[in-house]
């Protein structure tokens, strides 16, 4: 039986292609974010003891210190005037659920404020006072706040309150508003 060439011309194969890689799961986003945070830090405090041999190693972890405060405050500044709200699309909720939002995410950011502020404080009087090579990350910062006479109450709110970042975190990435999408 003789076969019977089709031309290339009259074959039409629909194949839809996606450009798009397909979206991460949530817990990955959200691990990576804490990974990227975490190694933020202490890629800092690395680098702020290793070069602290070099000349200007003290003025390094001072201007590392007041950046990191200055961090604190704009965290601090987020949570007093729930900033963070007019990227969240919270029209869905009714009120009881938009308040809860709103307070876990200004107690979330003050929490932030304080963790921030704390180790920049570290960092600050580690530059002026002692040897850079004594600097601490926010694990060595809480440390030595737990030896002191409210340390324990402090860490606790503290903890409680990065907490509540964490919940308030994932309930952004559910209600962020699609305009307003940065690495935030």
């Amino acid at each position: 039986m003789p076969m019977t060439r089709t031309p290339a011309s009259t074959l039409t194969v629909a194949a839809e292609v996606s450009t798009k890689p397909p979206a991460p799961p949530f817990g990955a986003l959200v691990r990576a974010q804490a990974r990227s945070e975490g190694m933020a830090v202490f890629g800092l405090v690395y680098e702020i003891r290793t070069g602290s041999k070099e000349p200007g190693g003290r003025a390094l972890v001072v201007i590392a210190g007041a950046s990191v405060i200055g961090a604190g405050i704009w965290n601090g500044y987020r949570g007093v005037t729930r900033h963070f709200l007019r990227s969240l699309d919270l029209s869905s909720l009714d009120e009881k659920p938009r308040r809860v939002v709103e307070v876990l995410g200004t107690a979330g950011y003050l929490a932030r404020a304080v963790a921030f502020s704390l180790v920049g404080w570290f960092l600050l009087a580690a530059g002026l006072h002692r040897s850079p090579h004594q600097t601490r990350g926010l694990d060595g910062a809480l440390h030595e706040l737990a030896g002191t006479a409210r340390g324990p109450l402090l860490l606790l709110v503290v903890a409680v309150g990065l907490v509540m970042f964490g919940v308030y975190r994932m309930l952004d990435a559910a209600y962020r508003r699609t305009d307003k999408v940065t690495s935030a």
